[in-house]
């Protein structure tokens, strides 16, 4: 370690500045103490000692970046006064071992002095912070945000399923920065507006106070809807500008509903509709459209054939038709997906992810196409926990076990999965229905999901128990493989000019069809609402009135999962949109690939969408009775200029300097190019451990093998520890030219370090403001080892 000392001939020093001079402090802006000091410096205090003279300090400091004036050592001694205690009149900043600040430093006869103005910081500013007069650029380098810029938790903290209920809903915004050098307060605002009515329902600005160069800040709102609806919530800062939808209904634990109509339209099928205590639900023959009624009504609307047939009410009263307590059958302890005998019937069995004591409320679950809802989560009372069990089937049938009111409730008990040999340890409950009879077990705070793999009514032989393979949990998979076809651009020719084909994929279906759409999920986070939802071509925020789906699951769990999207095209012919999560693929229905579509009956595609963060990956990966018509744009595009080759080379002129140098050959058209290096989007971190690179045969992009070495990853400055030998370069129309810039690496520590350069190019007669122009990546991650030899010195030809 290289260490800056200065030596000391007085003990007592005489600084520039002098308290009985000095009433306050006034303000100075960094711009200014950036031009008014010797040094600037961000570092970490690794020691503190009394001294020079009885009113100072000496602190050591080790130097992370050098904002002015760089110097060869990675460690320097600088003075600090002590507090003023004697007089009051001046606030001089104190700093202890670990604190990581700014320091304006200024020699004062002979001795390294801090400004007054110094100040505790994080490490997210660089030399365009000190730059910029107003203090916010959008081109400042900050460190990894948090993987939800805007996300909701209920008033307990737990992210809820959503939709909401009419109770207090948190947003947060964990991503807040100050990327200035001195502490401030960063407005930040949320506002919701309610979609259905077009009207701004909530408002509120909040100054978070974040120290400098420093992030991310938390803020949070409470929120209560009031009405059910469909709302969207944007969250800006100076820096961001983030929107996410969401919906709301009535709160499902006091059994008090929005209407039927109202329920579908917030994308609810008909079939499972909730309907308030006391009203039963019904299917009207005609449409299709639920009803909720009461038990009088129903039986006469049914008898009078008004309700589809087939189709019955629920009867929240009614009772298993099977209990079986401490029935330890085969299979009751398996996890995955299974088939088990119970009560000499088998049974497709399945596990939730969820605890019985923390089970979703009104969250719909679809298994072998039962649907089971918990109305209100987990009940948890004096006596034990108590869940209320919704079951409903294909045909319409319904049944509820036990009801939850706000003088109690009564369900079904969680069995205790310790305890004497007296306890119950396991409770197994088989629905009245037989076609197909269903049920639940709870076992060891487990829930499964039981669906009989044939009537009752029949009957049959019964299988031995056997595993079921994964592709058994979905009841039909999609026949066709789904992948779109490809963009293509032809060779470029001569004269700087080539062909664009872009394909536009659009699904159709016949009328009165039913049709399959497979989706593969991949979930790294917790279970999850997915969806699907088909909307008017002319008016994103309408769904069909005709076209219906269903969904083989509505929850994917963690890892990967596979949904089957079932689409009834209904018997109005249009143009429709299919969305999975935001914006919308293409539907024809009526059509098919011999008939005329084209873009503008899909007027939504070429918008830009607000996009709520996303959680998950999603694709399409097959169809079944689903056809795919290609709509094709054939474009013929003028080039500028046409970046044709990039080779990199390293070399370590010594052991603790790296020279890595970038090559181009650019060849020009019927405009001009002017390319050069960017400071603003390049970056240069020190890696936190050894990251274990490995290069993918392209010298200048590496793959991190070790992800956590990117944790507190130290950032670093271009301007004194990489200096860049760049000379922009502009080239003629029709002309050929080499553009080539060097970055040297010195004055860094001992360690690796990525390297991602950035260059800017234009063509020479381009009207586009520099401040709008894009920059392009030449490498990724690409290595500087310091101090640990040349093993690392890759050259060749990029991969461009």
């Amino acid at each position: 370690m290289k260490i800056l000392l200065f030596s000391i001939f007085s003990i007592v020093m005489i600084l520039a500045f002098s308290v009985q001079d000095v009433k306050a402090m006034p303000y100075t802006s960094p711009q200014d103490l950036y031009k008014q000091s010797d040094m600037v410096i961000y570092g970490q205090v690794t020691a503190k000692e009394n001294g020079p003279g009885p009113d100072y300090y000496n602190y050591q400091v080790k130097v992370l970046t050098y904002f002015k004036n760089p110097q060869v050592a990675d460690s320097i001694t600088i003075a600090g006064h002590k507090p003023d205690n004697a007089t009051g009149l001046m606030s001089y900043p104190q700093f202890e071992v670990g604190d990581r600040a700014i320091f304006y430093v200024n020699n004062l006869n002979g001795i390294n002095t801090i400004s007054p103005y110094s100040v505790k910081a994080g490490g997210e500013c660089n030399i365009n912070s000190f730059l910029d007069s107003n203090g916010v650029s959008g081109h400042l380098i900050i460190g990894p945000v948090p993987g939800n810029h805007i996300y909701i938790e209920d008033a307990k903290g737990n992210m809820p399923y959503l939709p909401l209920t009419f109770h207090t809903a948190v947003f947060h915004d964990d991503d807040v920065w100050n990327n200035y050098p001195e502490p401030r307060p960063v407005p930040v605002t949320l506002s919701i507006v309610n979609e259905d009515g077009g009207k701004q329902v909530f408002n509120q600005t909040q100054n978070v106070e974040i120290p400098a160069c420093s992030g991310p800040g938390k803020v949070q709102w409470n929120f209560v809807p009031t009405q059910i609806s469909n709302y969207v919530a944007t969250v800006t800062d100076y820096k961001y500008k983030v929107s996410m939808g969401f919906n709301t209904v009535s709160d499902s634990t006091h059994s008090i509903f929005p209407s039927p109509l109202e329920q579908t339209r917030l994308g609810v099928q008909p079939d499972n509709v909730n309907c308030s205590d006391s009203l039963w639900l019904l299917i009207k023959a005609e449409d299709g459209s639920p009803a909720c009624v009461t038990p009088s009504t129903a039986k006469k609307l049914v008898e009078r054939g008004w309700a589809r047939q087939g189709t019955y009410y629920s009867d929240i009263h009614v009772q298993p038709e099977i209990t079986l307590n401490d029935y330890n059958y085969p299979g009751i302890d398996q996890d995955s997906n299974t088939t088990v005998s119970i009560n000499n019937q088998t049974y497709y069995q399945t596990t939730l992810n969820y605890s019985a004591y923390k089970l979703p409320p009104a969250t719909p679950i679809q298994f072998h196409n039962v649907t089971f809802t918990f109305p209100a989560g987990t009940f948890l009372t004096p006596g034990g926990a108590i869940i209320m069990l919704d079951i409903r089937f294909p045909d319409g049938y319904a049944e509820t076990y036990g009801n939850h009111t706000a003088n109690g409730g009564s369900g079904i008990l969680v069995p205790t999965p310790y305890g004497p040999h007296t306890a119950v340890n396991s409770t197994t409950i088989l629905s009245n229905h037989m076609r197909p009879q269903a049920g639940m077990t709870i076992y060891h705070d487990k829930v499964k999901l039981l669906v009989s793999t044939e009537d009752q009514s029949a009957s049959v032989a019964l299988a031995a128990p056997t595993q079921l393979s994964t592709t058994a949990q979905i009841p039909t998979l999609c026949a066709t493989s789904y992948k779109p076809r490809e963009n293509t651009i032809t060779p470029l020719l001569s004269n700087g000019t080539h062909t664009i084909t872009d394909y536009t994929p659009i699904f159709y279906m016949p009328m009165n069809s039913t049709g399959k759409i497979c989706v593969q999920y991949s979930n790294g986070n917790q279970p999850t609402h997915v969806g699907i939802r088909v909307f008017e071509a002319d008016n994103l925020g309408k769904d069909s009135d005709t076209v219906t789906t269903s969904a083989s699951k509505d929850i994917i769990p963690t890892g990967n999962n596979t949904v089957v999207y079932t689409i009834n095209s209904g018997n109005k012919a249009g143009f429709y949109g299919v969305s999975l999560f935001c914006g919308g693929q293409g539907l024809a229905i009526g059509y098919d690939n011999n008939s005329r579509i084209v873009l503008d009956d899909f007027p939504w595609y070429g918008q830009t969408f607000m996009c709520p963060m996303l959680t998950y990956n999603y694709k399409i990966t097959g169809l079944s009775n689903i056809g795919i018509y290609y709509i094709t744009k054939t474009s013929h595009e003028q080039i500028g200029y046409n970046i044709t080759g990039v080779s990199v080379s390293s070399v370590h002129p010594t052991s603790t300097s790296q020279n890595v140098t970038f090559s181009f050959n650019v060849r020009t058209y019927n405009s001009g190019a002017h390319l050069w290096y960017d400071y603003r989007d390049s970056t240069l971190s020190k890696y936190f451990g050894n990251p274990g690179l490995k290069e993918e045969s392209n010298p200048c992009t590496w793959d991190i093998t070790n992800l956590h070495s990117l944790d507190n990853a130290q950032q670093f400055q271009f301007i004194g520890n990489a200096v860049v030998n760049d000379n922009p370069v502009t080239i003629p129309p029709y002309s050929n030219g080499t553009y080539t810039f060097s970055i040297i690496a010195k004055g860094l520590g001992t360690g690796i370090y990525r390297l991602n350069p950035v260059i800017y190019s234009e063509s020479t007669d381009s009207k586009i403001p520099q401040d709008r122009l894009g920059g392009a990546a030449v490498a990724q991650n690409y290595p500087l080892t310091i101090g640990l030899g040349s093993n690392m010195d890759p050259s060749g030809i990029c991969r461009w």
